[in-house]
């Protein structure tokens, strides 16, 4: 019945957004021009915005991200969801610059929100902050080369000293 829709579609809405409110991920959705349509909690957290404040704004200016190696803004991979239907990773080389400047490592993807026919009507972007993992893989890689380099620094002394000894014998 007809009366009984508007309920139902409360109700698929309210679950949605509880559901989409309760993933450990930061979630943003967007429009076809790649303005915000929606954010769960993580994503307003880590980006710094609201969605209240990002709602309707561009998916570039709420989502800043740069590349960590060349700090050169990679948010132009976003466009190709749209123009390519296809999913794009960014992978774990990706720096998102909060509203207030705070800089976290990430992970993300964007897929292309499609209907039935097949049509793109937005992209939903899937990131989380892997900063402290990043970090902890930075230190592990200082203390093995660290290691190798006391390995090949006891090396030299011991050959060093054999040939000290060789000499003074």
């Amino acid at each position: 019945s007809l009366t009984q829709y508007p309920t139902e579609l409360r109700q698929n809405e309210e679950h949605l957004s509880l559901t989409r409110n309760s993933i450990g991920d930061a979630v943003i959705t967007t429009y076809s021009e790649n303005s915000i349509l929606r954010m769960n909690p993580v994503a307003e957290s880590l980006t710094g915005w609201s969605f209240d404040e990002a709602k309707g704004f561009p998916l570039k200016q709420i989502f800043n991200i740069v590349d960590s190696s060349n700090k050169k803004n990679t948010n132009g991979a976003f466009d190709k969801v749209i123009e390519s239907g296809e999913t794009v990773h960014l992978g774990k080389h990706s720096i998102l610059i909060s509203k207030d400047k705070t800089e976290y490592s990430i992970a993300d993807s964007a897929a292309p929100i499609r209907d039935s026919s097949g049509k793109i009507h937005g992209i939903v972007l899937v990131f989380n902050d892997i900063t402290e993992q990043r970090m902890k893989d930075e230190q592990l890689q200082h203390s093995l080369k660290m290691d190798a380099l006391g390995k090949l620094t006891g090396g030299i002394a011991h050959d060093f000293n054999n040939l000290l000894g060789v000499i003074l014998g």
